[in-house]
C-alpha cells in the first residue's frame, strides 16, 4: 500500500499547454478569471507543507521530502463548496451536503474538455462554468456580462491548464 501510496504522490502534475491566442490571449484569460473570482476557489497556486502529513489509513505519514515545501499550481482551495440547487444532486458523502463539493482542480482541463462537473453533466467549459450556482453564482453572472471576446479569452485560458 506504501508503495502505491508513494508512487501516486510522486506523479507529476499535468503540464500547462499553449492555446490558440498564445500567450496574450492566456494572458488576457487569466486576468478575466482573477476578475470573476474563480480564484476564490480555484486557487491558481499555493505552498505545500514542510512536514510531512499524518495519514489515518496509513501507519506512518508520507516521507517524499521531494513533496514537501513546494509550489504547486491546482486550481483548487480542495474544500467544500455550497454549488446551490442546480448541482444538488440528492447524494451526500461523509460531512458533505447534498449540494457541497470539494473544488476539483483545474491542471490537466485540456486533457478532460467533456463530460466535466461531479457526474459529467457539462459536454464543455462553458456548460460547466454556467452550471456553477449557490457560492459561484456572482462568478457565474459576471461571466454572462462579459464581452464575447473575454469570454472567448477565459476559455481559451482553461483549456491551457
Amino acid at each position: 500500500m506504501r508503495t502505491l501510496v508513494d508512487f501516486i504522490a510522486l506523479l507529476a502534475p499535468p503540464p500547462r499547454g499553449t492555446g490558440e491566442f498564445g500567450e496574450t490571449g492566456s494572458a488576457r484569460g487569466a486576468r478575466v478569471f482573477r476578475d470573476l473570482a474563480c480564484a476564490a476557489c480555484h486557487v491558481p497556486s499555493f505552498r505545500t507543507g514542510g512536514r510531512p502529513a499524518a495519514r489515518p489509513d496509513l501507519p506512518q505519514p508520507s516521507s517524499v521530502r521531494a513533496l514537501l515545501d513546494q509550489n504547486i499550481a491546482p486550481y483548487s482551495d480542495f474544500l467544500l463548496h455550497d454549488m446551490g440547487p442546480t448541482l444538488d444532486d440528492q447524494v451526500s458523502l461523509g460531512v458533505a451536503q447534498t449540494s457541497e463539493y470539494r473544488t476539483p482542480p483545474l491542471w490537466g482541463l485540456r486533457f478532460r474538455e467533456h463530460l466535466l462537473l461531479h457526474d459529467g453533466r457539462a459536454n464543455n467549459i462553458e456548460q460547466a462554468i454556467l452550471f456553477h450556482d449557490g457560492e459561484a453564482a456572482g462568478s457565474r453572472a459576471r461571466y454572462l456580462n462579459l464581452p464575447a471576446e473575454d469570454r472567448k479569452a477565459l476559455i481559451e485560458f482553461l483549456k491551457t491548464l
